[in-house]
């Protein structure tokens, strides 16, 4: 049997496997999404982020239960390419060919991540410190807010000419920028939606959706998490400042004042801005405006039950160990299919 064959056949009974675990998960997850509707957004924005973390954890899960259990669990065997038809058949050709198509449409979407990341750090660099006056309120916002002390010292408060709303950017240290074209317009609610976002770290989660995409990207319901999970955090936000300042109404009308100004940031550049699409705009007035009772907006926030998510997590994490007995015929999969790539790249 040719080592080439080997590699073919093992890269795609690995990848056979994966997909059925990431079904399992994503498909769980959006069921999980659809029952939490009505307790909330940020119940379903829980799901969200526990689905997310249970796609991370499938290789991990997969190690341990094929380490516990060697024998037992249903296993996808593709046929050997080698037993087939020649050193590299028909079958083996097309093995290496799909495999190849996922690599390469992974490290395009970890290439076009890594860009936005570097233009966001650019967007930085060409702002300007904001005066001490908003940088003072902006941070006495966050005390009300309470978000923790180190986070409010290390805040940031910047001014760009080159963004028309304001948005969150950054990762490690996220900066908070502001138009430099319509400052004015940056008051209370909007400082508040922007502080919100950094208290839920969300700039982080939608990053790491945007991985778990590029990584998955062949699988559909890979494409609806990190853009169902954008709209509810927004939905989050809103509420939040809703709670803080019981008036819809002048709430949209700042969402409509920036939507005219154009595009909020840069594209491709990742950032929790005000809004997305104009469309999303249209449905967040729709649904702020649509309440018949202010309480709402404040206990939406509070949605969340420990039993609830409890119950959500285990469940999650029941259908992660699951999906986990589904794994790759061979136990030693990516040693042999790492060693057989270096074989390969030597000369």
């Amino acid at each position: 049997m040719h080592l080439e064959s080997v590699m073919a056949g093992t890269l795609m009974t690995a990848g056979a496997n994966m997909l059925i675990q990431v079904t399992c998960v994503l498909a769980i997850g959006w069921l999980l999404e659809r029952i939490m509707t009505r307790r909330g957004p940020e119940a379903v924005a829980f799901v969200q982020r526990a689905t997310l973390v249970g796609l991370l954890l499938i290789p991990m899960a997969a190690i341990v239960v094929h380490s516990l259990l060697p024998t037992g669990g249903l296993y996808i065997s593709l046929p050997e390419p080698g037993e087939m038809a020649g050193p590299l058949g028909t079958a083996g050709f097309a093995y290496l060919t799909l495999s190849a198509v996922w690599f390469v449409g992974a490290l395009s979407g970890l290439m076009r991540l890594a860009f936005g990341m570097r233009m966001a750090s650019l967007l930085v660099d060409a702002s300007e410190p904001a005066t001490g006056a908003w940088v003072r309120r902006t941070r006495q916002l966050a005390r009300a807010e309470r978000l923790p002390a180190k986070q409010i010292a290390a805040l940031d408060v910047r001014v760009s000419p080159r963004i028309h709303g304001p948005c969150l950017v950054g990762l490690r240290r996220p900066v908070l920028l502001l138009p430099a074209a319509h400052l004015e317009a940056c008051n209370d609610l909007v400082l508040l939606h922007e502080l919100t976002h950094l208290r839920r770290s969300d700039n982080f989660w939608n990053a790491l959706t945007s991985f778990a995409r590029s990584c998955v990207w062949v699988h559909p319901l890979a494409w609806r998490l990190p853009r169902a999970h954008h709209v509810t955090s927004e939905h989050v936000c809103d509420d939040a400042v809703i709670a803080r300042r019981p008036n819809a109404v002048a709430y949209v009308r700042t969402l409509l004042d920036f939507s005219h100004a154009g595009p909020m940031i840069p594209a491709a550049t990742p950032a929790a801005s005000l809004f997305g699409r104009r469309g999303e705009l249209l449905d967040r007035s729709r649904r702020l405006l649509g309440r018949s009772d202010q309480r709402d907006a404040r206990s939406a926030s509070r949605s969340q039950g420990f039993t609830t998510l409890s119950i959500v997590a285990l469940t999650l994490g029941s259908v992660v160990v699951a999906s986990a007995l589904v794994a790759v015929h061979h136990t030693a999969t990516a040693a042999l299919a790492g060693w057989a790539l270096l074989w390969c790249a030597m000369p």
